[in-house]
């Protein structure tokens, strides 16, 4: 294994889908006095993994955030500024300032640098000589010759770079990606280009991307061009955005004979033939596949489902997206009867059109054993189906099961939490349901849904008895995030919430959008449990200045890292208050918007919370 810092970044921008030698990179920093960026990329790994919920999700995320903060001027020449994207200026940010400049962001470890050519040069002038080895990403946009995308590859901090995310003009010149075609390029990202200049990127001698994401023109010619292209010959990874495509396009897809690498497909689209998706998923492309999303955009697909079963092609999928797909009952029967199913440990239907019946047969099938996660959540499933998930053996490794917006109703949530099946739940998500405001005293008085991380109950009306209950039940003994956006609290459930004692292990709060008299919030302050959050959400509450200062007398530990406070009736004399708080330093994200304080207010507070 290399031993130099340069030659372990450049092995791991080389292999962009494996975070081995991202681990290799951290290591190193362990060994040779440099623990905090050594932290900082395991815990960007640790975040990287879409697609499963872990309740150490949040903190993990704050943490890295905070070690962004202390260390932001040497690792990227510019002051923190937030959690997400940041400012290659030290000058404050305005809303009303549209002068082009470049943002940055890190990811899985590694720089992101995002712009027009011009601010992009000038924020590779002003990154840290030490640092420019970091570089993996280049997102450009208005780039409008190759000489100007061949002047930033050759920048010496800009040509360690190995990915690239370019966003063409309609009229950009067909050689505009040239300088692209080299051995070093690992990542692609593509967009808006014409078919001329696609046709220049099939026809790459060179370059081998793992990861290739491409915006189509509607061109079946150009389609039939790129995947027949050598290009793909290493892609591990890949996108495709196929709106209003011919219907022999995936039958293009299929065809490719070089694209036999690929561990994760993206596919999405509309109005796709289903005959089309059964020669997809027969084909070697689909082989090795273990994450596949297929999801409609201006419509639902139909014969995603069917083409699967019928094709046989992926067994090896472990993670499958269908959301805003229509599967029939028919369809649905099939994938619960097929060796594919068998081998999922992670299946979202959401936002899509499922039957009853066909939700039914998905959960009563024993080979839905392997199941972890299900998501559920937009298809208003009703009664029956919610019911043979709760009578099903089959869900015992069941942790996530989104049911928002799935039509639960109190007969069938009794039947959930009552089953001695779901006993592993760690995440329930009940939002958006029309349950009456006793509802909830099933989950009260449940003895087999011990093991909750996490419950959502955004937009249910809760009696005031009930949620009394709840707070008092074994059900949310292990709760780390609690999300009762919208549930109408009134002053009785705020007092029967801060008097809890079955809180010691709450990390996130979300308290946003419920319809409060004025100050009303504001005795959340005296809670016991307070301290402990790291995130805590009161969007749209209407906290006084009364309230923050009772909230700040109670977070003193430093351990909150997220604050919204955003559409509140605060008054500059909660910025003093926030201003002087031994809290605001560990502060990664501080929500302000329409809080009620001026902006000036608020450009003081943000500074201040940033600063280290």
């Amino acid at each position: 294994m290399p031993d130099d810092l340069s030659e372990l970044l450049t092995a791991a921008k080389r292999s962009p889908t494996d975070d081995a030698p991202r681990r290799a990179v951290a290591e190193y920093l362990s060994t040779h006095n440099d623990a905090d960026r050594a932290e900082f990329v395991r815990l960007q790994l640790a975040q990287s993994v879409d697609g499963e919920w872990r309740p150490e999700q949040g903190e993990q995320q704050m943490a890295a955030d905070r070690l962004l903060k202390k260390h932001a001027l040497r690792w990227a020449g510019v002051p923190y500024a937030g959690p997400y994207w940041f400012k290659f200026t030290d000058a404050p940010a305005s809303e009303d300032d549209d002068t082009p400049q470049a943002s940055g962001r890190f990811a899985r470890g590694l720089l992101r640098i995002s712009g027009q050519p011009a601010p992009v040069r000038d924020a590779l002038d002003r990154l840290p000589a030490d640092q420019r080895d970091w570089v993996e990403m280049l997102d450009l946009h208005g780039v409008a010759t190759a000489a100007d995308l061949r002047a930033l590859l050759t920048h010496p901090a800009g040509r360690g770079a190995t990915a690239f995310e370019l966003a063409a003009a309609d009229d950009a010149p067909a050689a505009l990606f040239d300088p692209l075609d080299t051995e070093t390029v690992r990542e692609l990202r593509l967009s808006g280009a014409n078919a001329a200049a696609m046709r220049r990127v099939a026809a790459f001698k060179v370059a081998r991307p793992h990861k290739l994401c491409i915006e189509l023109p509607p061109d079946l010619d150009l389609a039939r061009t790129l995947f027949t292209s050598p290009l793909l010959a290493e892609v591990q990874v890949a996108d495709f955005s196929l709106v209003e495509q011919d219907p022999q396009l995936l039958t293009a897809l299929a065809a490719a004979p070089h694209l036999r690498q690929l561990t994760r497909l993206d596919l999405g689209g509309d109005n796709f033939p289903p005959p089309s998706f059964a020669a997809l998923f027969a084909s070697d492309v689909v082989k090795g596949v273990r994450r596949l999303s297929v999801t409609g955009y201006s419509g639902h697909l139909k014969g995603v489902v069917a083409g699967l079963v019928k094709g046989g092609a992926a067994r090896r999928l472990t993670h499958l997206d269908l959301g805003f797909n229509s599967v029939s009952t028919e369809e649905a029967i099939a994938l619960a009867g097929s060796d594919l199913l068998a081998g999922l440990t992670s299946l979202d239907l959401g936002s899509g059109e499922l039957t009853p019946e066909g939700a039914a047969a998905l959960a009563r099938s024993p080979n839905a054993a392997n199941l972890e996660r299900l998501d559920l959540s937009g298809t208003h499933i009703g009664e029956d189906a919610i019911f043979a998930l709760a009578q099903s053996p089959h869900l015992k490794k069941l942790k996530e099961l989104d049911l928002s917006r799935c039509g639960v109703t109190a007969k069938v949530l009794r039947a959930l939490c009552q089953s001695p099946h779901l006993a592993n739940l760690e995440r329930l998500d009940l939002s958006h349901n029309p349950l009456p405001p006793f509802a909830l005293d099933a989950l009260s008085g449940s003895r087999t849904l011990s093991k909750l991380k996490s419950l959502g109950l955004r937009q249910l009306v809760i009696a005031n008895d009930t949620f009394e209950r709840l707070l008092r039940s074994p059900a949310v003994a292990r709760l780390e995030h609690l999300d009762l956006q919208g549930t109408m609290l009134s002053k009785a459930k705020l007092r029967g919430l801060v008097e809890a004692t079955s809180l010691d292990r709450l990390r996130m709060l979300v308290l946003g959008e419920n319809i409060l008299m004025k100050g009303e919030i504001d005795v959340l302050g005296e809670a016991a449990w307070l301290p402990r959050l790291a995130d805590l959400t009161l969007y749209n509450t209407k906290m006084t200045d009364a309230g923050v200062r009772a909230l700040t007398a109670k977070l003193t530990n430093g351990r909150l890292g997220r604050l919204d406070l955003s559409r509140n009736l605060l008054t500059d004399q909660s910025a003093e208050v926030l201003l002087t708080w031994s809290g605001l330093s560990g502060l990664t994200d501080v929500g302000l918007y329409q809080s009620g304080l001026g902006d000036a207010a608020v450009e003081r507070v943000r500074r201040a919370a940033w600063s280290t």
